[in-house]
C-alpha cells in the first residue's frame, strides 16, 4: 500500500455522561442516550434494538459479536473499538467518525450511512450489502475480501486502501472514487456498473477488462 495520509480530525463532540467500564449500566433497547462517553465497556454479545446514540464518544470498547438492529447514531465517534463478527441491521449513520477500530467480519446490512468517515480501520471480510451511502470515505483501510453488493453509492471514495477481492455486485459505481487505493480482482455484476468510477491511471487497463475490451497488437 502507499504512503499513510494525514488522519482527518475527528468530530466536535463533547459528552456530558461518561459510563465508564466500572459503571453498571446496560445500554437497553429503545432507549435514547446524548451527549455521552462511552468507554472501556465490554458489551461482547450485546443484544438491543432501537436504540439512538446522539453527540456519542465510544472509546475502547468490545462490541465483538455484538447484535444491534434499527439503531440510530448522529454526531457519534468511535475510537479504537472492537466491532469485529459484529452485526448492525438496519443502522442510521449520520456524521459518524470510526478510527482505528477493528471490524473484521463486520455485518451492517440495509444500513443508511451519511457523511461517515471510516479511518485506520481493519474492515476485511466486512459487509454493507443492501446500504445507502452518500458521503462516506474510507481512509487507510484494509477492506480485503469486503462486500458492497446491491449498494446504493453516491460521493463516496476509497483512499489509500487494500480492495482485493471486493465485490461489487449490481453496484452501480458511477462516480465512485478509488484513486490511491491498491484494487485486485472484483467481484462485478456487469460492464455497466463500472462505469464512470474514478480510478489512477495504471488501473486502468483493469477496469477495460470488465468493460469487454480487447486490445490486438
Amino acid at each position: 500500500m502507499s504512503k499513510r495520509l494525514p488522519q482527518a480530525k475527528a468530530s466536535k463532540v463533547s459528552p456530558s455522561v461518561d459510563f465508564s467500564e466500572e459503571e453498571n449500566d446496560e445500554f437497553v433497547s429503545e432507549e435514547m442516550y446524548s451527549k455521552t462517553k462511552i468507554s472501556r465497556r465490554d458489551l461482547e454479545d450485546h443484544r438491543a434494538c432501537r436504540m439512538s446514540f446522539n453527540s456519542t464518544i465510544f472509546q475502547s470498547n468490545k462490541l465483538l459479536d455484538s447484535e444491534w438492529e434499527d439503531v440510530s447514531f448522529n454526531d457519534a465517534v468511535f475510537l479504537k473499538c472492537d466491532l469485529a463478527n459484529a452485526t448492525w441491521l438496519k443502522p442510521s449513520c449520520t456524521r459518524v467518525e470510526f478510527h482505528d477500530s477493528r471490524l473484521l467480519g463486520f455485518q451492517s446490512f440495509e444500513a443508511q450511512l451519511t457523511d461517515v468517515q471510516f479511518i485506520n480501520c481493519q474492515l476485511q471480510n466486512t459487509s454493507f450489502d443492501f446500504s445507502r451511502m452518500t458521503r462516506v470515505s474510507f481512509v487507510n483501510c484494509d477492506l480485503t475480501e469486503a462486500s458492497f453488493s446491491e449498494a446504493r453509492m453516491a460521493n463516496v471514495t476509497f483512499k489509500n486502501c487494500q480492495l482485493h477481492d471486493v465485490s461489487f455486485l449490481n453496484t452501480k459505481l458511477a462516480r465512485v472514487d478509488f484513486r490511491g487505493s491498491d484494487i485486485d480482482n472484483w467481484k462485478i455484476g456487469s460492464s455497466e456498473d463500472v462505469a464512470g468510477a474514478l480510478v489512477d491511471p495504471e488501473h486502468a487497463i483493469y477496469f477495460v477488462t470488465f468493460l469487454g475490451l480487447r486490445f490486438h497488437v
